[in-house]
């Protein structure tokens, strides 16, 4: 009703002017007979169907049509694919205006194929505000024979590429299940305990957000993304076939067994690395050397007292338990007599 209703100065309520009053039921009742009055004659406004139209959301309001949709309660979990797309330019930007290409170069970047952006409104949007130079796309027809070909559109999704994909996400997702172990001692009303029990609880703690802190380090990030350079150098070495291996994310001990087979001419008999060397102590000392989240951290020793007491008590019970064969008779013959007495 605030929309359209505008009540005349002898009935607003005085706490919009800053008395310390309270409206009077009087003030109350002649807000409602005016109310009445306006919807009864042609001072209320006209209902609009923007449920008809084409786009509800920009018919009714507008430009910022975006905004209001956003806050929408079922759309708070999603984000727009424009938002998307606007994120990773707007970083490269400000990347590149710390760090400028050389002289007469152009700076770019890329992303895979995603159903939506490569909808003609999409594309459309992104034109507009100044994105789709900026992003890297077959240029010369060198896409011409592919499936899903179309002029001046990004290339598909492929793994040697897409580190994050492929590889780093794997990592994120390790690193939280390892904080979420670290801290399940700790109290459940404890702001600082990292928890997947529910998405709520997920979402309530940021546990995603705390981990990338740190989870995948930049070194790891910067590993992973120089690879895709060397994928692009196979690739164009081999006029742009598919390259084995490329898109792999095997362990050093496979890469050494295939470049093994590989030079003494040998096929590949499986898809299995080398033996592993089974080092705990050195395993433990790399996991308590990585990054780990100021509200975890402290957990660590915690964490480490505990499991040692468990190993003691379990060590207490074994050495408790009889290891000579005459003990052992002994108490197979104790546990018959109990038997037969019941």
């Amino acid at each position: 009703m605030q929309d359209f209703i505008t009540l005349e100065e002898r009935h607003r309520d005085p706490l919009s002017e800053g008395a310390n009053k309270v409206a009077s039921k009087d003030t109350i009742e002649s807000w409602w007979r005016e109310v009445e009055y306006r919807i009864k004659t042609e001072l209320a406004p006209k209902p609009t169907g923007y449920r008809k139209t084409v786009h509800p959301y920009r018919a009714r309001y507008g430009d910022d049509w975006e905004y209001h949709l956003g806050n929408v309660t079922g759309m708070k979990s999603f984000c727009s694919i424009k938002q998307l797309a606007l994120h990773y330019y707007n970083q490269a930007k400000a990347h590149f205006e710390k760090h400028p290409p050389p002289e007469g170069k152009k700076w770019y970047f890329y992303h895979d194929a995603l159903s939506l952006m490569t909808a003609k409104e999409c594309r459309d949007e992104l034109e507009n505000l100044g994105v789709w130079d900026h992003w890297l796309l077959p240029v010369l027809e060198l896409d011409a024979t592919g499936q899903y070909h179309r002029d001046q559109y990004m290339a598909g999704n492929s793994p040697e590429y897409m580190p994050w994909d492929t590889s780093l996400n794997n990592s994120l997702h390790l690193a939280v299940n390892r904080y979420c172990i670290f801290s399940s001692h700790m109290d459940h009303l404890d702001p600082k305990k990292m928890s997947l029990v529910t998405p709520k609880k997920g979402a309530a703690t940021s546990i995603y957000k705390k981990v990338l802190a740190g989870v995948p380090s930049s070194g790891r990030i910067l590993h992973d993304i120089k690879a895709v350079e060397a994928a692009i150098k196979a690739v164009y070495n081999n006029y742009g076939a598919i390259v084995e291996g490329l898109g792999d994310r095997s362990g050093k001990r496979k890469q050494s067994a295939v470049a093994a087979l590989d030079a003494a001419g040998v096929a590949r008999p499986n898809n299995r690395g080398g033996v592993r060397q089974r080092n705990e102590e050195k395993q433990l000392q790399a996991m308590y050397k990585q990054w780990w989240h100021p509200d975890i951290e402290p957990e660590l020793d915690v964490r480490r007292k505990q499991s040692l007491a468990k190993f003691e008590q379990d060590m207490e019970q074994v050495d408790d338990f009889p290891t000579e064969i005459a003990d052992l008779d002994d108490l197979d013959g104790e546990e018959e007599e109990q038997q037969q007495q019941e």
